[in-house]
């Protein structure tokens, strides 16, 4: 294996046939400033993921064996909350499995919709950190919200726990309140 003596470095370059073939289990942290596409997705580069992966190496009944990983990544990034534009603390969990195939046209053969196991293409060359960061940003939501948004109140804003009613000029200068006027008489 190559550069698994630091774990916490990218690149992590691992020999994913060897770790299948030894159920070894490597573990590890990353800064998220150090994976910078995720860090691009987020409000903040502060903050880090925890992963651990696992080898497994199965018997086939033919005699042959199939290789797998099992990844878990956990950790809290920060996002633009689409609501206040403030930070939300997002929670990124990962927890799943991959077959190793050894080439791409084979993973293009057996990475079916029903599979349940994604497959990889493994080898003496496999790039754990990018397949790390890779599943961090499948793991973020599609948008970002605090589970209790406020907006901030400023100075002369109506009690945020009241509907904003407009005034009688505001009403005029719609257009739809004279539509709103006359669907009112029509009942």
């Amino acid at each position: 294996m190559e550069n698994t003596s630091d774990t916490h470095r990218l690149p992590l370059i691992v020999d994913s046939r060897e770790l299948a073939r030894t159920g070894r289990t490597l573990d590890g942290g990353f800064a998220v400033r150090s994976l910078e596409r995720l860090a691009s997705l987020l409000s903040r580069d502060e903050g880090g993921l925890v992963w651990r992966v696992r080898g497994e190496r199965r018997q086939r009944a033919d005699g042959g064996h199939d290789d797998f990983l099992h990844l878990g990544v956990d950790g809290r990034v920060a996002m633009q909350c689409v609501r206040c534009l403030g930070d939300a603390s997002v929670a990124v969990h990962v927890d799943r499995g991959f077959r190793l195939v050894g080439s791409e046209a084979q993973a293009a053969r057996e990475d079916t919709e029903e599979s349940e196991l994604d497959v990889l293409v493994g080898g003496a060359r496999f790039d754990l950190g990018e397949l790390i960061e890779d599943e961090a940003i499948m793991s973020l939501p599609p948008i970002a919200r605090h589970e209790n948004c406020s907006l901030p109140v400023e100075a002369g804003d109506p009690d945020p726990g009241q509907a904003a009613v407009p005034s009688q000029d505001e009403a005029r200068a719609n257009p739809f309140a004279a539509l709103t006027e006359l669907k009112k008489r029509d009942r």
